[in-house]
């Protein structure tokens, strides 16, 4: 019978052949700790017939299905209890794999921000333009860092209402069964992610590259 195929039994067989930062290195690890005698545990027996299973402790780590399971299963309850009786479009803005580095190790924190406000600056944007929607965009987001290789890809998932409110408080639906023209959004995020950019870079929030765009 073949094994049940889960991110613990993948990483126990390719993960010795890797090479990994330190900090991914020690989330794989737990990950492949995760219910093991590695974690540690508690003995239970039964008192009549003395029955004995040993329970081992869960890693807690974010990343790890095992663990967050649960906590995955309830967040998504919370949010599609929130879901309006509207249609809802699935948009991703992806930050230049140029700048991985950037955000995975140099100053992670600001290229994030960045990525997060230019995705909803350009929605806003396009939201209240008259051409389109003429009101308030709402939206949720949701920012992953890996591919499904699991190769480095940082892109923000957002979840956007088909429709806005307007200044009067009236609700404006879509006129197509798209949101807003593709092209016309990337050009628009592509040059508000550079002023970002360049507005945290006149700051001295990105100390650490310098204009060659090597760590000093």
């Amino acid at each position: 019978m073949t094994a049940t195929l889960s991110v613990q039994s993948i990483l126990q067989r390719f993960l010795p052949d890797q090479t990994l930062d330190s900090h991914r290195r020690k989330v794989c690890a737990r990950l492949t700790a995760c219910r093991t005698d590695r974690m540690g545990g508690m003995e239970m027996r039964c008192d009549h017939c003395q029955a004995r299973s040993i329970c081992y402790f869960g890693c807690r780590d974010r990343h790890c299905p095992q663990c967050q399971g649960r906590a995955t299963e309830q967040w998504s309850a919370r949010q599609r209890s929130l879901l309006l009786p509207v249609p809802y479009f699935h948009l991703v803005f992806t930050l230049p794999h140029t700048l991985n580095g950037w955000g995975g190790q140099i100053h992670p924190e600001v290229i994030y921000r960045c990525l997060f406000a230019a995705a909803w600056d350009t929605l806003s944007q396009f939201g209240r333009n008259t051409r389109y929607l003429s009101g308030e965009l709402g939206m949720t987001a949701v920012m992953h860092t890996w591919g499904q290789n699991l190769s480095r890809h940082v892109h923000v998932h957002c979840l956007v209402p088909g429709g806005v409110l307007t200044d009067t408080g009236d609700w404006h639906k879509t006129k197509n069964d798209y949101l807003f023209p593709v092209r016309a959004l990337s050009r628009r995020f592509g040059g508000r992610m550079v002023s970002l950019l360049s507005t945290s870079a006149n700051a001295d929030d990105l100390r650490r590259i310098i204009h060659s765009g090597e760590v000093d």
